[in-house]
């Protein structure tokens, strides 16, 4: 095995945050080797999981998507691991027109709350659910549909 991806989206990221945690932690393959790359995934640990997963994985990406909602939730007890990467996109709305950057890193120390400022936890309205559905301008569900699971 060259690579094994560990990814999930909403509830699913967090099950592929855990699942990437026990496979290294059991020695099932090496960090070089296990890359996890989670979409929408709420807070998912305690910091004491936060801190355990950060040290023990180092190809490690939430994908957020502009105001989606899941990745602020549950905001009391819980904390984001390692390293934000915002993505938004060109869009247009009825009455205005937005052009915003692609793929912003964010990064933040090891013993923060695991979220930046300048991306994501910055926003002041993050309720979109179209943000948490739709992901590199598709509907997630398409991506299990087509056979990327």
């Amino acid at each position: 095995m060259k690579y094994g991806y560990v990814t999930g989206h909403s509830l699913g990221g967090s099950m592929a945050s855990l699942g990437a945690s026990y496979i290294l932690g059991e020695k099932l393959a090496t960090k070089e080797k296990t890359k996890l790359v989670t979409f929408g995934q709420p807070r998912t640990g305690n910091e004491a999981f936060k801190i355990a997963h950060e040290m023990q994985s180092d190809y490690v990406f939430r994908v957020t998507h502009w105001r989606d909602m899941v990745p602020h939730i549950p905001n009391v007890g819980y904390y984001h691991h390692r390293a934000e990467l915002k993505f938004v996109e060109v869009r247009t709305y009825p009455y205005y027109f937005l052009l915003l950057a692609h793929g912003t890193r964010c990064e933040h120390t090891l013993f923060s709350a695991g979220e930046d400022k300048g991306c994501s936890k910055g926003l002041w309205v993050t309720a979109s659910i179209h943000d948490h559905t739709h992901y590199y301008n598709k509907q997630v569900s398409e991506y299990g549909i087509n056979g990327c699971i």
